[in-house]
């Protein structure tokens, strides 16, 4: 009995285990080594990487490794990359990345950037665009062709002047995206979100 406990004791951590040594209640060690060599396994390399990288703190960092596992860091830093180039500070960064991990798998030119390209020549830009994206990154999961064109056509019906799409969908994003462009929106409860766009999908 004796001899099996301490068998247990000395197995190698798994990687799911190895959260548990990033945590001062029960093991105030850190891990030997957190560095990128090819030796180090995904789940602390996935750690390393929105810590270092992302400025994400161990234990927003913990919970964001458990939606992602990066087996490369080549993809994420062309997303960061991105990001970056489209006006995202450190500051965006992490707190886009720690609301949506997954960003960090997605394809930075065939997927990502066609949507901030949208959105940019919508009339989304600098701050704007940066804020909405922060706030709401899961806009960043809809698709395209499927949902965001759509949904701007249909808000056009409503409110031609571009600018006043923008303002309704600065203020609230999520209540301005339909999730259809049929006739039928038109006396949806969605209809209230552009008198009302703060209280989104609830009647005025």
């Amino acid at each position: 009995m004796l001899n099996t406990s301490r068998r247990r004791l000395l197995r190698p951590p798994s990687p799911r285990g190895l959260v548990f040594f990033l945590l001062p209640r029960t093991n105030p060690s850190p891990p030997k080594s957190l560095s990128l060599s090819s030796s180090v396994a995904p789940f602390s390399q996935t750690l390393t990487f929105l810590i270092d990288s992302c400025g994400l703190s161990p234990e927003s960092a913990i919970s964001a490794s458990q939606k992602l596992h990066l087996k490369s860091t080549e993809n994420p830093n062309a997303v960061l990359r991105l990001l970056r180039d489209y006006g995202f500070g450190e500051t965006h960064i992490s707190k886009l990345i720690s609301r949506h991990p997954a960003v960090l798998s997605s394809d930075p030119h065939r997927n990502l950037k066609p949507k901030l390209e949208f959105f940019r020549g919508f009339g989304f830009s600098g701050e704007s665009l940066v804020r909405i994206l922060t706030s709401h990154p899961l806009l960043l999961r809809r698709s395209l062709e499927n949902h965001i064109i759509p949904c701007f056509t249909f808000l056009r019906t409503l409110l031609p002047a571009v600018g006043d799409i923008v303002f309704v969908f600065t203020r609230s994003p999520i209540a301005s995206m339909p999730t259809s462009t049929s006739p039928s929106c038109r006396s949806s409860p969605f209809s209230a979100s552009i008198t009302c766009p703060r209280i989104g999908f609830q009647s005025c």
